[in-house]
């Protein structure tokens, strides 16, 4: 396999057989496919930070809110809360 200069200089790559261009199409693909990989995972790992991030900041918002509520309006607004949930569905933990 080699390669030389074409028209308008672009690079044409020769190869002797069909055996050799099929071995490195596949070597391509094999790089490609790994290149291709490493990026979905490095994708969905920066999204679920994001995600994670968003979260947190919700949360923290929402507790401050129920932090200036009256104290006797917060135990009538969390039976509200937890009585919209699906049962199983959701955990309950109480955050101070």
């Amino acid at each position: 396999m080699y390669s030389t200069r074409g028209l308008l200089g672009v690079k044409v790559l020769t190869v002797k057989t069909v055996a050799h261009a099929e071995e490195s199409l596949r070597l391509s693909q094999r790089e490609l496919h790994s290149a291709l990989n490493t990026v979905k995972s490095e994708y969905v790992t920066a999204i679920r930070k994001l995600a994670e991030t968003a979260k947190d900041k919700r949360f923290k918002a929402l507790r401050d809110a129920i932090k200036l509520l009256d104290p006797n309006l917060q135990p009538k607004l969390r039976e509200a809360i937890i009585g919209t949930w699906i049962p199983g569905l959701y955990e309950v933990r109480w955050v101070y």
